[in-house]
């Protein structure tokens, strides 16, 4: 295509593609990541069950229901419904509900979950200690944008995961 008289360039459209790329780097790493499992212990884990672990270290004193920690995650309520019931399986939470209302799903971390964190605590923390020594260097309203621009990143992915998990394809068999 020519655009004044020049061959305009295909992604002319994306700005701040290094920072855009480095996102798609990120998530492509992620996505592989989702493979590797943490040993801690007799006990495995992927990186969004560590993350779970996390949300629920960090809040279950507000007992929060389970759909609040899936957007919190970033994953479906039915995703995280199905962590959380192996989780409870391996002994690495236990789940309670309140007193004025069963369906309210309260999170806890088990003692054995709770060593099991620790053990991958030990495994990573020099890793995000690098990261975090690196965004020291951001000034509070950089690091505002940065987490605003990421939530932009996570929430347009997850709308569109939402929107392709409800769509239904019919199956025909030939």
């Amino acid at each position: 295509m020519l655009w004044k008289g020049k061959r305009m360039n295909e992604l002319s459209w994306l700005q701040h593609r290094d920072v855009i790329w480095t996102f798609y780097r990120a998530a492509n790493a992620y996505g592989s990541m989702m493979k590797k499992k943490f040993v801690c212990g007799n006990l495995l884990f992927n990186p969004v069950e560590i993350q779970i672990l996390e949300h629920i270290l960090i809040y279950s004193r507000e007992q929060h229901n389970m759909k609040w920690y899936a957007n919190q995650i970033g994953i479906s309520p039915s995703s995280l419904t199905h962590y959380i019931n192996d989780m409870e399986k391996r002994g690495i939470i236990e789940k309670y509900h309140t007193s004025s209302n069963k369906k309210n799903v309260i999170l806890q971390i088990s003692k054995e979950g709770t060593e099991a964190y620790q053990c991958y605590v030990s495994q990573v923390k020099a890793f995000f200690q690098a990261i975090c020594k690196e965004l020291d260097g951001l000034t509070p309203d950089a690091e505002e944008k940065l987490v605003s621009v990421l939530n932009l990143w996570a929430n347009g992915h997850i709308a569109d995961v939402a929107h392709h998990q409800e769509e239904l394809i019919r199956i025909t068999e030939r």
